[in-house]
């Protein structure tokens, strides 16, 4: 099917009307919906089709709305709602989640925590639709909260420092402070390796 979708360099806040639209191709069907498509499973169904048709237009160069979704599924908006918070670990590049224009957590932090949980960066693309060069800057930007965090910098100081908002330095912040527990001390050494790595670049 070819379907017309907002063009994924526009930004948040600006009216539909207003966007560029660019032609995508999804496809309706796949060999692996037959093995999915019975009476019990309509739900698994339609989430298979709702990831395969996001990542195909982010692709593609569009990013898909709920609202397009539920038109391309012949479902309600809140049946597409439902299926996104029961799969909640599994980010899909919409227009909201890409343009972290939708409520709750962005996707920049789950893609962190997605990290954290021990996911490779290429099952990360994978579940996210973003780039490795997306994905790579997310972890640099919270590699460095992190290390001088562990330096003692107060909040202000690092947001001065790496030059972002205080919003994020303060999700960060908080992030590590959820996850700076024994159960995942490698996975933030590792990013603190990360941190040194380009500190001495830089030296």
């Amino acid at each position: 099917m070819v379907y017309y979708a907002v063009a994924d360099h526009e930004p948040p806040g600006k009216a539909l009307s207003e966007c560029e639209l660019v032609p995508v191709q999804v496809s309706y069907y796949s060999e692996g919906d037959l093995e999915i498509a019975t009476l019990d499973a309509s739900s698994k169904l339609k989430w298979e089709r709702m990831l395969r048709y996001t990542t195909q237009a982010r692709v593609q160069g569009g990013l898909l709305t709920q609202p397009d979704l539920a038109f391309l599924l012949g479902v309600h908006p809140g049946v597409i709602q439902r299926l996104m918070k029961e799969h909640d670990r599994i980010i899909l590049p919409t227009r909201g989640n890409i343009a972290d224009m939708g409520p709750g957590q962005t996707h920049a932090a789950k893609i962190i925590e997605l990290y954290l949980l021990g996911y490779t960066e290429t099952e990360i693309v994978r579940r996210t639709g973003h780039s490795y060069s997306s994905i790579e800057n997310y972890l640099l930007t919270f590699a460095k909260v992190v290390g001088l965090l562990e330096r003692g910098m107060p909040l202000p100081l690092i947001r001065k420092t790496i030059g972002c908002s205080m919003k994020l330095v303060e999700k960060h912040a908080s992030l590590y402070r959820k996850y700076n527990t024994p159960d995942y001390q490698f996975m933030l050494m590792q990013l603190s390796r990360l941190f040194e790595s380009q500190n001495l670049k830089k030296g």
